[in-house]
């Protein structure tokens, strides 16, 4: 009997960790990427998989997403670009979007939609103001049932 439990308890541990949320699954956990600027992250670091939707979609975005995340930065200058790179070892999202807000995660300073099912994204913005908070929201086209969800 104790093989069978503990053969449950592991197999629970592992469903439970493969369903759970991102930790920036909504605006309020938004993880901090300042240290990153002129930088990137490792390929596939961050995931939409089983991500749930919050605040508004990009005005540019097509499909109103539903499995977004967030990412916030500390400017440190008055203007920024931002990639977001997949397809191969990159990541594993397609037909993505990204969007960059102001501190309030709603006011939208721009958005930029894909273009084909593995597009590069990449988001300029001017304007912004150093040592300000900024955030960014990435989210996928919300077809195929969550199909589009990745890296």
């Amino acid at each position: 009997m104790k093989k069978i439990y503990s053969f449950c308890c592991v197999f629970l541990f592992f469903f439970i960790k493969i369903i759970a949320q991102p930790a920036n699954n909504n605006y309020a956990s938004a993880i901090d990427v300042s240290s990153i600027i002129n930088g990137c992250s490792g390929n596939g670091a961050y995931t939409t998989v089983a991500a749930t939707n919050d605040n508004n979609p990009g005005s540019c975005w097509n499909t109103s997403g539903g499995s977004n995340v967030w990412f916030k930065f500390v400017a440190t200058t008055s203007q920024i670009n931002i990639q977001l790179l997949t397809g191969g070892t990159e990541g594993t999202i397609q037909n993505p979007y990204m969007a960059i807000w102001q501190s309030d995660g709603t006011t939208q300073i721009g958005c930029v939609n894909y273009s084909s099912t593995y597009s590069d994204l990449e988001l300029s913005a001017i304007g912004l103001t150093p040592g300000n908070t900024y955030y960014i929201s990435v989210d996928n086209h919300n077809g195929a049932s969550g199909g589009y969800r990745g890296t």
